[in-house]
């Protein structure tokens, strides 16, 4: 457990040691996606109480992307992974590890604590619930499916889907009794990034050529999420042919070989960036592309945050939860001709099987991933090329009504 300080943004001007009259803890422990996501309904926080003290609680893993947004005086840092099994209670470090994060919370007097998860076992709750009650907040907000007894302040958590994730969190900003909108996520990035993006762009690509960034990963959580590198590898050949485009393939030091998959079944030549950039750059580069070509993940949020066009697939996953935010117009679902993103599914029954109602659902999917199957590189191809030619399109044809 280590934790970032920031600057604090205002302090007693009698007494510049003073803590803050309202001083807020958010709990976030999740991947940069879904922190990317908590951020509008903060901001909104921040706007309506400039003078608070508002910390994060995030995974090591999730802090550097907190650490980018100018809302938080300090981003608290905490694994919970040994903590995801009842058997992490056997291990005394465990208790170390926890003992030594409720003191730090408890020496910074938190007066409301926001807690940004469902709550979709009892596991997982009863973690929460010691959690939250063990910080000494008075003020307890969260979603509650039933399982909330911990929380004196919630938003009725009527599953995934029902709203799109993060406006369940500016639910949660409204029970805090926040007034300000919500906006797209504001991430401080560095100079030096703005200007190596510039250079690899100026390097890779023409004037007036299109950047394509094609990412064949979903993140470690569901391997199920991801659609065949074959047919991602037939659709990047077809925007360098038909568009001229440059296409680069993106993504963790984790997903390089999978990148290096999708380039060998390619008949051109792309950009292998997989796990050569960090956060800031990869932000700075999304801001620079045409488009991104991608399935359900973090990136694809990453590119919404930045207003960066993105075709997202979805096999499995819940795309009413989870496809990109659309911070032009504010709204999860938009009008086609307005709308930055498509989302491309098949129309099943059966789908989707992640994240469905009060529960995690498959975290793998079936054995024949029909959902993912369906989806064709040609429709994928189409979805693209509205974008390239200016013509949006929320929805492939494939949804479901």
């Amino acid at each position: 457990m280590n934790a970032q300080r920031h600057t604090p943004k205002v302090m007693s001007e009698r007494d510049p040691n003073a803590l803050p009259r309202k001083r807020i803890l958010a709990i976030k422990l999740a991947d940069i996606g879904d922190v990317l996501l908590t951020l509008p309904a903060l901001q909104s926080v921040r706007a309506d109480y400039p003078d608070a003290l508002i910390d994060i609680l995030v995974p090591p893993g999730s802090a550097q992307l907190a650490e980018m947004s100018p809302v938080f005086n300090e981003v608290i840092r905490f694994d919970k992974s040994p903590f995801d099994s009842r058997s992490s209670l056997l291990d005394p470090s465990g208790f170390v590890q926890v003992a030594g994060l409720l003191r730090r919370l408890r020496a910074r007097q938190y007066t409301e604590l926001i807690l940004l998860h469902h709550l979709n076992t009892r596991w997982g709750a009863l973690k929460h619930a010691f959690l939250v009650k063990a910080s000494g907040a008075p003020v307890r907000i969260g979603l509650d499916n039933g399982r909330g007894w911990f929380l004196n302040r919630s938003v009725r958590d009527r599953g995934f889907g029902d709203v799109h994730e993060t406006e369940y969190w500016q639910e949660l900003a409204a029970a805090a009794g926040v007034r300000s909108p919500a906006t797209r996520p504001e991430l401080k990035l560095s100079e030096d990034d703005r200007q190596w993006a510039k250079g690899f762009v100026g390097s890779h690509s023409k004037p007036g050529q299109p950047m394509i960034l094609v990412h064949p990963g979903s993140g470690t959580y569901s391997l199920a999420r991801r659609w065949y590198p074959h047919r991602f590898a037939a659709v990047a050949d077809s925007l360098v042919r038909d568009h001229g485009a440059q296409v680069v393939l993106v993504g963790g030091p984790d997903e390089v070989e999978l990148c290096g998959t999708v380039s060998t079944f390619m008949v051109t030549t792309p950009v292998l960036a997989a796990g050569q950039t960090t956060l800031g750059r990869m932000l700075t580069l999304l801001e620079a592309a045409s488009l991104l070509v991608g399935n359900d993940s973090g990136l694809m949020h990453l590119a919404a945050a930045v207003g960066t066009p993105a075709v997202a697939i979805f096999g499995p996953s819940n795309d009413r939860a989870w496809r990109p935010y659309d911070w032009n117009t504010g709204r999860a679902s938009t009008n086609a001709t307005q709308s930055r993103y498509a989302v491309v599914k098949a129309k099943l029954k059966c789908r989707p099987c992640l994240y469905t109602g009060h529960r995690l659902g498959r975290r793998e999917g079936c054995a024949g991933r029909e959902c993912l199957n369906m989806i064709t590189a040609a429709e994928v191809l189409e979805a693209a090329r509205h974008f390239l030619s200016g013509a949006h399109q929320g929805e492939s044809p494939n949804r479901p009504d």
